[in-house]
C-alpha cells in the first residue's frame, strides 16, 4: 500500500530541521573545544599528542557525521515532498482511496450509461408513435455530458495512481545519501567508543583503513550543508545577490569565523568583521569619512587583501565580489540595501574593535587615522562621543529629511536589531547567524521589525529621549539643516515605527 500524508510528512521535516538547528549549536561547541584543546601548547608529550591526533581526525568528523546525517534526512524528506507535489498532486493520497474513487466514478458511471440506454429505447418507442421527444432528447444529452466528466474524472485518478505508484518507485533514492551517512556516523561514533586504551589509557588513532567513512562524509557535507542553502537563499530574497555572489560571501563568514575561533575571538568580533569588510568592499572604505572611518570601514585595496586572507577566496571572486556589492548598493530596487546596513551594524558593534589584532601586520599598514575633522577628535580608537547611532536613525534624524527615505529607516532598524541580536549571542557560530535568521523571520512575518526595535530601546519614549540630545557630532550632521526639518524627521519616524504609514513618507500622505 502506497500513502503519503502530506501534513505528517512537513511535519516530520520541520521537526528534523528544529532538530538539525540544535545539533549544530551542539557540534560546533564540541569542535570549538576540540580545537581549542589540540591548539593548548602547553599540553605536550605522547600522551596528549595522541589524544590531540584522535580529537582532529575522529572526534570532529564523527559528530560532523551524525550532523550531515540529520541534515540528509531533512533535506531527503524536503525533496520527496517537492516531488510528490510537483509529480502527483498538492493533496495527500493512498493507493487504496484512488482506486475506491476510481471504482465508485465507474460504478456511477455504469448507472447512468444504463439510464441513458433506457432513455434512448423510451425515445425511440415515442418517436414511433410521432410524440415529442425533445425533452427527452435534452436529457439523454445532459445525461452524456455527466458521462462525459465521470470518464474525465475516472482518467484523472488513474493519472494520479499512476503517478503515484512511479513516484512511490522511486522514492527511495532520496534517502540513499541519508542511509550511507547515517552508516557512516554510526562507523564514527563507534571509533569513538573503541578510541581508548584501557591499558594504556592513550588514544589509539584507527587505522587508515578504518577512516573511510571520513572521505565519504567530507564528500557529501557540502551537498547537505543546510546553514550555506539558507544563507545564499537569504542573500537572494533579501538583497538579490546571485548565487555566486552569495556563495563567495559564505565563504569569506566562514574564514572570519574559523578564525575567531582560533584566535579566542567572540560572535561580536566576527560580526563586526564581517560587515566591515561587506561595507568596505562596497565601496564606503574610499574615501574615508567620518562616519565611515568610525564603522572600522577601510580601503577597497586594504579590504581585499583581508578578505583573501580569511577565506583564500581568488582574486578574480573578491572583484567580482565588489562589483556585485557595488551595484546591488546602487541599483537594490525593491531589496535591503546589504551595504548600507552592514556599514550600520559594524558602526553598532565597533566596540568590538577594542580586542582586534587579526593580521596585525596588515592592519598596521592601513592609513585609518585622522587628527580633527570639523572639531571633532578621532583616532583609532574611535571618535569620542559614541557616534554609531549618528550612522543610524538618529544621524538620519539630525540630517533632516532631505537625506532619509523609507528605505533608510528599514536598513537603520534592521541593522539596529541584527546588532542586539548578536550581542546576545552564545557563540561565534551563532552570532553569524544573526542575519540569515532575521532576514528569513522578516519574511516569512514571524518578526516585526519595528515592534523588536521599539522593545529592545525600552519603547518610543527611550527613543526620542536619544534623539533629542545633542553632541558635537551632530551638530556637524545638522549643518545647513533646519530645526523644522530636524523636528519633522523625528514625528515621521515615530509615524513609521508606530503606525502603517511609512517613515518620511508619511509626512506626504
Amino acid at each position: 500500500m502506497v500513502k503519503v500524508d502530506l501534513g505528517a510528512a512537513k511535519a516530520q521535516v520541520s521537526s528534523i530541521k528544529k532538530v538539525c538547528n540544535a545539533l549544530n549549536d551542539q557540534v560546533d561547541q564540541i569542535q570549538d573545544a576540540v580545537e581549542e584543546f589540540i591548539d593548548n601548547d602547553s599540553l605536550k608529550g605522547k600522551g596528549y599528542q595522541g589524544a590531540k591526533e584522535f580529537g582532529a581526525t575522529v572526534v570532529i568528523n564523527a559528530w560532523r557525521a551524525v550532523r550531515v546525517a540529520f541534515e540528509a534526512v531533512g533535506k531527503g524528506a524536503d525533496q520527496m515532498i517537492k516531488e510528490y507535489e510537483s509529480s502527483v498532486d498538492t493533496k495527500s493520497w493512498s493507493d487504496k482511496e484512488l482506486e475506491d474513487k476510481i471504482k465508485a466514478l465507474q460504478c456511477d458511471k455504469a448507472q447512468l450509461s444504463a439510464q441513458i440506454a433506457a432513455l434512448q429505447d423510451l425515445t425511440k418507442m415515442v418517436s414511433q408513435n410521432k410524440g415529442d421527444t425533445d425533452n427527452l432528447n435534452k436529457t439523454i444529452q445532459a445525461s452524456n455530458q455527466v458521462v462525459g466528466t465521470l470518464d474525465d474524472q475516472i482518467n484523472h485518478f488513474k493519472q494520479l495512481k499512476q503517478h503515484l505508484d512511479e513516484f512511490s518507485t522511486k522514492s527511495s533514492r532520496f534517502m540513499n545519501d541519508a542511509q550511507s551517512l547515517i552508516s557512516e556516523a554510526m562507523t564514527g561514533i563507534g571509533e569513538l567508543n573503541n578510541g581508548l586504551n584501557p591499558q594504556t589509557g592513550e588514544c589509539v588513532l584507527p587505522d587508515n583503513g578504518q577512516l573511510t567513512w571520513i572521505n565519504d562524509v567530507n564528500a557529501k557535507a557540502d551537498k547537505y550543508d543546510s546553514r550555506k542553502e539558507q544563507f545564499i537563499d537569504m542573500m537572494s530574497d533579501a538583497y538579490g545577490l546571485d548565487e555566486k555572489g552569495a556563495k563567495d560571501l559564505y565563504t569569506l563568514q566562514n574564514g572570519i569565523e574559523k578564525y575567531a575561533k582560533k584566535h579566542h575571538k567572540d560572535g561580536e568580533w566576527a560580526v563586526y568583521e564581517f560587515n566591515r569588510l561587506i561595507a568596505s568592499l562596497g565601496g564606503y572604505g574610499s574615501p574615508a569619512s567620518v562616519q565611515w572611518a568610525q564603522a572600522g570601514c577601510i580601503s577597497v585595496k586594504d579590504a581585499e587583501s583581508l578578505s583573501k586572507e580569511y577565506s583564500g577566496l581568488k582574486a578574480k571572486s573578491i572583484k567580482n565580489l565588489e562589483e556585485d556589492l557595488d551595484y546591488q548598493h546602487n541599483h537594490n530596487g525593491s531589496k535591503s540595501d546589504l551595504g548600507h546596513e552592514s556599514v550600520i551594524i559594524a558602526s553598532h558593534l565597533t566596540s568590538a574593535e577594542k580586542t582586534w589584532d587579526p593580521l596585525q601586520a596588515l592592519y598596521n599598514t592601513m592609513d585609518i587615522t585622522f587628527t580633527r575633522v570639523g572639531g571633532i577628535l578621532v583616532n583609532n580608537d574611535g571618535i569620542s562621543s559614541g557616534f554609531d547611532d549618528n550612522v543610524s536613525y538618529r544621524g538620519d534624524i539630525k540630517s533632516g529629511i532631505k537625506q532619509a527615505s523609507n528605505q533608510d529607516l528599514e536598513a537603520d532598524v534592521d541593522a539596529d536589531n541584527i546588532s542586539f541580536r548578536v550581542r546576545k549571542s552564545k557563540s561565534v557560530h551563532q552570532a553569524m547567524d544573526t542575519m540569515t535568521q532575521y532576514n528569513t523571520g522578516i519574511a516569512d512575518g514571524s518578526i516585526n521589525r519595528k515592534k523588536e526595535f521599539l522593545k529592545n530601546h525600552g519603547g518610543w519614549d527611550s527613543v526620542k529621549e536619544k534623539i533629542d540630545s545633542w553632541t558635537p557630532e551632530d551638530i556637524m550632521l545638522s549643518e545647513g539643516t533646519t530645526q523644522g526639518d530636524i523636528e519633522a524627521a523625528k514625528e515621521s519616524f515615530k509615524d513609521y515605527l508606530n503606525t502603517k504609514r511609512t517613515g518620511f513618507e508619511a509626512l506626504f500622505n
